[in-house]
């Protein structure tokens, strides 16, 4: 059976990379990652439980430090669509949906775009980054600021490092579909890929001190996230 063994690490605030040197771009290791925001009431809190944990985004890199510092930028950039996310949260929306209808009318408006945001028709949906004719709404909206500066603030990220040092492009794009199909796509801002049940020769396992776990669903992620961090914090 061939099977990807994982080193899964414990979920990671910005202030959890402040001043950690250790975190460098260029030091980073090859693997996945998935990054979301806490609903947790306080600021750089990593969250308790799957219901306190919003996910935005699945993805690979070939060092996810410089890739995790690329994402932080683009989010406070506005690079990427951005949601009212406490009150996508208590609605339980699925905003990859949302993104895929708004996408859908902006190729329908051509070089008019797509429709302004806030609408009715695309929930708690702020911000989508079409172009530069939007920077000057963008950097001047005092709401949007202060949603980036909650974002940034309950930020966090968990990284999925394959043990074997020869995982290739073909493994970690596998890991990355696996991971974000058992999270569910429709809630994520990432492009979806739709991939075939696991066969027995195409196992994804996380390392743990009671040997290799089999990783296939969603709470299983924040299982393997409970380590000394989640120990200290939550008792766990």
């Amino acid at each position: 059976m061939n099977a990807i063994i994982l080193n899964q690490t414990p979920f990671y605030t910005v202030n959890s990379f402040s001043e950690q040197p250790l975190f460098r771009k260029g030091s980073g290791k090859s693997g996945v990652y998935l990054w979301g925001f806490s609903m947790e009431k306080d600021d750089y809190k990593i969250p308790s439980s799957p219901e306190m944990f919003f996910p935005y985004y699945v993805g690979k890199a070939k060092d996810v430090y410089s890739r995790t510092y690329e994402h932080l930028v683009s989010l406070a950039g506005g690079n990427y669509p951005l949601f009212d996310i406490i009150n996508s949260h208590n609605q339980k929306l699925n905003i990859g949906d949302i993104i895929n209808k708004y996408q859908i009318q902006s190729r329908l408006g051509k070089e008019l775009g797509g429709p302004l945001l806030p609408n009715v028709n695309f929930s708690e949906l702020l911000h989508f980054p079409e172009g530069i004719h939007l920077s000057k709404n963008f950097y001047s909206n005092d709401k949007l600021k202060k949603l980036i500066e909650w974002m940034l603030k309950h930020f966090c990220i968990v990284y999925f490092i394959p043990e074997s040092t020869e995982s290739n492009e073909t493994s970690l794009s596998h890991l990355e579909k696996r991971i974000g199909n058992l999270v569910n796509y429709n809630k994520l801002i990432t492009r979806p890929y739709i991939i075939k049940e696991d066969k027995s020769d195409n196992q994804i396992f996380v390392k743990d001190l009671n040997g290799n776990n089999l990783l296939q669903e969603y709470p299983n992620i924040f299982i393997y996230s409970r380590g000394q961090r989640m120990a200290q914090e939550f008792g766990i």
